[in-house]
């Protein structure tokens, strides 16, 4: 079963969510004319989607769902916080000669990552996904109970650590720096001057193991 199955909808085109908590939770109801039940998987409500599903998703062999199946809410994350700083010093080092340098210093981190908010009925949801999938969060299928409300956070050192990721869970980090220097004379209605700029930027992309544990699988450096 999946959200978007006509199923659960209403005849305004919404989601009847009483109906998908009773499904979800093994309470009878009406699926194409005939009253059917979701079935046990060890015991428990599992959902997931991939439980209970059968087929390679092609035109040729397309996705089929069995009375195994649940549908789950999830809430995907993206935290941003930025850090910078910059400072100059103009100073005269000689009669007529001056000299101004600065340095400007950037730092980013972002994280990117997915978590159950609402098991809509369902005693857990069954992580199926593997590393050919893109997630090595959990190489063997991952049976997961708690939920997390959506909330933003406006606490920069917030992190969440504590959370099951489900799907996936990357990390994307940017370091720039910014140098000028100018030196300059000026004497006798002459001027002059010479300066230089540097900057450095350096970026990498983390899929995360586990909480312990990063692997570092991009890391581009430009300079100029």
């Amino acid at each position: 079963m999946q959200y978007t199955d006509d199923n659960f909808a209403n005849s305004d085109g919404s989601r009847d969510y009483d109906k998908i908590y009773a499904w979800n939770s093994g309470n009878a109801i009406l699926i194409n004319g005939v009253r059917q039940t979701r079935i046990l998987t060890n015991g428990l409500y599992i959902n997931s989607d991939e439980s209970g599903r059968t087929g390679s998703g092609t035109a040729a062999n397309p996705y089929a769902y069995n009375n195994a199946t649940g549908i789950t809410k999830a809430a995907y994350t993206n935290l941003h916080n930025w850090y910078d700083g910059a400072a100059s010093l103009n100073t005269k080092i000689a009669e007529g000669i001056t000299l101004d340098v600065g340095v400007d210093l950037r730092t980013y981190k972002g994280s990117h990552f997915r978590v159950l908010n609402d098991l809509l009925g369902g005693d857990a949801y069954r992580d199926n996904l593997t590393d050919s999938d893109g997630d090595i969060n959990a190489p063997q299928p991952n049976i997961i109970t708690n939920t997390y409300r959506v909330r933003p956070s406006i606490n920069p050192f917030w992190n969440s650590d504590y959370q099951e990721k489900i799907t996936c869970d990357t990390d994307s980090k940017i370091n720039w720096l910014g140098a000028f220097a100018q030196l300059e004379y000026s004497k006798n209605n002459l001027t002059a001057f010479v300066q230089g700029a540097f900057s450095k930027k350096s970026s990498k992309e983390l899929i995360i193991l586990d909480l312990q544990t990063q692997v570092e699988i991009k890391k581009p450096i430009s300079r100029k």
